[in-house]
C-alpha cells in the first residue's frame, strides 16, 4: 500500500472516530450528582463519653485520699449565682482552662466526651447510699475496687453536668442518632448476679440537678462470685424497658414499657451489688462504665485491658497472706506479689490480678488461678467444709402479700442463717449472702429454702395473694375496634385476707389482663380475665358496658386515590380512607376489610358516577368520573406529512448532515493529496 493511500485511510478513519462522537454525543444524557454522595457532608454526631473509666487522671479530679491514706470525696461547691455551676477543690473553679478550650467545639462523628465525673456527695440520698460503701483504687490506681459496710441500697453518684460547658449527654436512640449503649468492664467478687445502673436525664424531675428524688433503674445481670473480668454491652433502652423498676414505666399500644433513657443525661448512679440488695461484705471491681454508640462503646479499651493485652507472662512472686478459706468465702488476694513480663521485655511488680477459684466445696488443696491479660499462675489454698446449716433468726414477718413481691421483690427482713464449719467454727449470714428459692403459686403456707453455696434450710411463710377481682360497669361507651385495657375498666383485687385493693395498686403487670366484650349494640357483656404464674388458675369476672353504634359512614379520597376510571375498569379501594362517625363526637377510622359489603357501582356508561360502601347498614357514596369510550383515527396516517421545518430539529437529520459533511472534507482532502503526489 503506498503512502498516499495510507494518508487517505488515516483521514477517514479519524472522519468515523468524529462521526461516532458525535453520535455519542447526541444520544447521552446529563447525569446529576446525588449530594448523598459527597464525602465532605458532615456525618450525624454521636457523643460518647468515658468520665467513668476510673484512670488515675479522671480519678484525681474528684477523689482524694485523707492523711490515714483513706480515699475519700473531694468536696462539691455550687456556683455563688448559679447553683447549676459546679466543680470541686480538685478539679478548679469550676473547671481547669485548658480541659474547657479543649473541648469548646465539638467534632462530627463519635465525639468523644471527656467529661470530669463528680461524687455527688453533700445530697442526703447519694451521701446515705455512698455511706454504705467503701471504696479505693487498685490495679495501679486504675480500678476502682467497692465493698458494702452494710445491708441496704449502696451505690455512689457521678454527674456529667457543670452547668457551663455541657449540659448532659444527648441520649436516645442509636436510630436517631443519639447515645444509646453502654459497656462495663466489672470483676463481681459477690454472691449477687445482677449490678444496676441508675440515670437522671432532663426529663427526669425536670432535670433537677442538686436533688433527685427519682432516678430510672436499668438492671445488668453479671456473672456471682467470679474474681474474672466481666464486659458486658448493652442497650440501655432495651435494659431500662427490661427492667421496668417496680412497674413505673409508661406502656405504649402494645403493652410494651417505654424507656426513661431520651433528653440529656446528667447523673449516673452506680449500684455494685443490685438496687437496695447490697449485703455486708459483698465486693465489686469496676474498670469503667462507657456510654456512646453501639461501635464506640464495643471497641472502647482500657489502658488496663491495652496492658493487658500486651503481657508475655506472669510469675507469683510471693502468695497472699490468707491460705485458708471456709466455703462461700471469697478471694483475698493481700500480700500477693506477681512479676509481669511484658512483649516488649519490660517488668513491674503488680498486687492484684483477676482471678479464678471455686470455694463452693471443701478441700485441703482447692487450685485458685492468678490471670493477667491471657498469662496464668497458679497455687492452693485451704477450703473448710460446712458441717450443719439451720435458720438461726426467723424473719420479722410471717406474712407477705404477693402484691408487694411483685412490686420490690421477697424480701424477708430480718432473716439470718448459721453454718457450723467442719472445724467447728460458727458463722451467721444475713439476708443477701445467701440465695433465696421459693415458688409461689395460690395463697396461704409456702416454703422458702435458703441455699447458702449448697447448704440448705427451709421456713414457711403465709402468702397472702388476689383469689378474686370484680370490675365496674363502664362508665365510657365502647367504640368499633376498640381495645379495653385496665385504664378503661376499673378493676378490684380481692385477697385471701379478705381484703380489697385497685388492680392499680397491686403491682400486677397489666399486660397479663385480658379485656373482651360482645359486639351487640346496646348494653353488653364484658369479661375481664388476669392469668399469672403466681396464680393456681385464671381469674374472671364479668361486668356491662354500651357498644355504641355508628350514626354515619364517611369516606375520603386520600393520596393515591383514583377517581378517574375508564369504561367496565374494576374500582379500586387503594388510597381510600374510611371512618365511622358517632354521636357522642367519636369518629373511627376502619379499613376497607372491616366494610360489611363489597363496593357498589355501575362503569358501563360514561359520566359521573357514585361508587357505594355500607357498614352495618350505613352507607356512604364516593364520587367518581368515568371517560368516553376514546375511538381511533380511521384516517390512513401513510398520507400524513409532517409540517413544514418539523425535521429541522431531528436527531437522524442532524447525523446525517453530519455523516455529509465528513465525507465532503474526506473527499476534498483525498483529492488535494492525489493532485500532490501527480505533481
Amino acid at each position: 500500500m503506498n503512502t498516499s493511500m495510507k494518508k487517505i485511510i488515516s483521514i477517514l478513519l479519524v472522519s468515523l472516530f468524529i462521526l461516532s462522537a458525535a453520535t455519542v454525543a447526541l444520544s447521552a444524557g446529563s447525569i446529576t450528582e446525588d449530594p448523598k454522595t459527597n464525602p465532605d457532608r458532615p456525618k450525624n454526631k454521636i457523643y460518647n463519653i468515658s468520665m467513668l473509666d476510673f484512670e488515675k487522671t479522671q480519678n484525681s479530679y474528684w477523689a482524694k485520699q485523707n492523711d490515714a491514706g483513706e480515699w475519700e470525696a473531694a468536696p462539691v461547691y455550687f456556683d455563688e449565682n448559679e447553683e447549676c455551676h459546679v466543680y470541686t477543690e480538685l478539679a478548679g473553679k469550676p473547671l481547669p482552662k485548658d480541659w474547657r478550650e479543649s473541648y469548646s467545639e465539638m467534632p462530627y462523628d463519635n465525639a468523644t466526651m471527656e467529661m470530669l465525673s463528680f461524687i455527688l456527695y453533700d445530697e442526703a440520698t447519694p451521701k446515705s447510699q455512698l455511706a454504705k460503701l467503701n471504696w479505693s483504687f487498685t490495679d495501679n490506681g486504675e480500678v476502682l475496687h467497692l465493698s458494702a459496710k452494710e445491708a441496704g441500697n449502696a451505690g455512689m453518684a457521678f454527674s456529667l453536668y457543670d452547668g457551663v460547658l455541657f449540659s448532659g449527654l444527648p441520649i436516645g436512640t442509636e436510630s436517631t442518632n443519639l447515645a444509646e449503649y453502654c459497656k462495663i468492664r466489672v470483676r463481681n467478687l459477690s454472691a449477687n448476679s445482677k449490678f444496676t445502673l441508675g440515670f437522671n436525664t432532663s426529663g427526669i424531675n425536670s432535670g433537677q440537678y442538686k436533688s433527685c428524688p427519682q432516678v430510672s433503674i436499668t438492671d445488668v445481670a453479671v456473672e456471682a462470685n467470679s474474681g474474672e473480668w466481666q464486659t458486658i454491652t448493652f442497650s440501655i433502652v432495651k435494659a431500662n424497658s427490661d427492667t421496668n423498676y417496680n412497674n413505673s414505666l409508661a406502656k405504649n399500644d402494645s403493652g410494651v414499657p417505654q424507656s426513661r433513657w431520651w433528653g440529656n443525661l446528667i447523673q449516673v448512679y452506680l449500684f455494685p451489688f443490685g438496687y437496695n440488695a447490697a449485703y455486708k461484705g459483698a465486693e465489686m471491681d469496676i474498670d469503667y462504665v462507657v456510654f456512646g454508640s453501639e461501635e464506640y462503646v464495643t471497641n472502647y479499651k482500657s489502658e488496663l485491658e491495652k496492658d493487658e493485652e500486651n503481657v508475655e507472662k506472669i510469675e507469683l512472686v510471693k502468695t497472699p497472706t490468707k491460705s485458708t478459706y471456709y466455703v462461700g468465702e471469697t478471694i483475698d488476694l493481700e500480700g500477693l506479689e506477681v512479676k509481669v513480663t511484658y512483649k516488649d521485655g519490660h517488668t513491674e511488680i503488680r498486687d492484684t490480678a483477676s482471678t479464678v477459684y471455686n470455694f463452693d466445696d471443701a478441700s485441703d488443696a482447692s487450685e485458685v488461678t492468678l490471670k493477667y491479660g491471657k498469662a496464668t499462675a497458679t497455687y492452693n489454698v485451704k477450703v473448710i467444709g460446712i458441717k450443719d446449716f439451720v435458720i438461726e433468726t426467723m424473719p420479722e414477718a410471717t406474712s407477705y402479700k404477693a402484691t408487694d413481691i411483685a412490686k420490690s421483690g421477697f424480701t424477708p427482713t430480718g432473716l439470718t442463717a448459721k453454718a457450723t464449719f467442719e472445724d467447728g467454727t460458727e458463722k451467721t449470714f444475713a439476708l443477701g449472702e445467701f440465695k433465696l428459692e421459693y415458688d409461689f403459686v395460690g395463697s396461704g403456707t409456702q416454703t422458702v429454702t435458703v441455699n447458702y453455696h449448697g447448704a440448705r434450710a427451709s421456713f414457711q411463710i403465709n402468702l397472702i395473694n388476689v383469689v378474686a377481682i370484680e370490675a365496674e360497669p363502664l362508665k365510657s361507651a365502647i367504640h368499633f375496634g376498640e381495645k379495653l385495657t385496665t385504664d378503661n375498666v376499673a378493676i378490684t383485687c380481692i385477697y385471701s385476707d379478705e381484703s380489697k385493693d385497685t388492680f392499680a395498686n397491686s403491682g400486677f403487670d397489666a399486660n397479663n389482663v385480658a379485656i373482651t366484650y360482645e359486639k351487640k349494640y346496646g348494653e353488653t357483656v364484658v369479661t375481664v380475665t388476669y392469668t399469672s404464674a403466681s396464680l393456681e388458675q385464671p381469674l374472671t369476672c364479668t361486668t356491662t358496658g354500651t357498644y355504641a353504634k355508628p350514626s354515619g359512614l364517611t369516606v375520603t379520597a386520600g393520596e393515591g386515590a383514583k377517581t378517574v376510571y375508564e369504561l367496565d375498569e374494576l374500582f379500586s379501594t387503594e388510597g381510600l380512607e374510611f371512618a365511622l362517625v358517632y354521636d357522642d363526637g367519636k369518629t373511627v377510622s376502619i379499613t376497607k376489610d372491616d366494610l360489611t359489603k363489597e363496593p357498589i357501582y355501575d362503569f358501563s356508561t360514561s359520566g359521573d358516577k357514585q361508587v357505594t360502601f355500607e357498614f352495618d347498614g350505613i352507607s356512604a357514596t364516593l364520587d367518581v368520573k368515568v371517560n368516553e369510550l376514546d375511538l381511533p383515527d380511521t384516517k390512513d396516517s401513510s398520507t400524513k406529512k409532517p409540517p413544514a421545518g418539523d425535521d429541522k430539529g431531528s436527531p437522524v437529520v442532524v447525523i446525517v448532515i453530519v455523516v455529509v459533511a465528513v465525507l465532503v472534507v474526506g473527499g476534498v482532502v483525498a483529492f488535494v493529496v492525489l493532485k500532490k503526489k501527480k505533481k
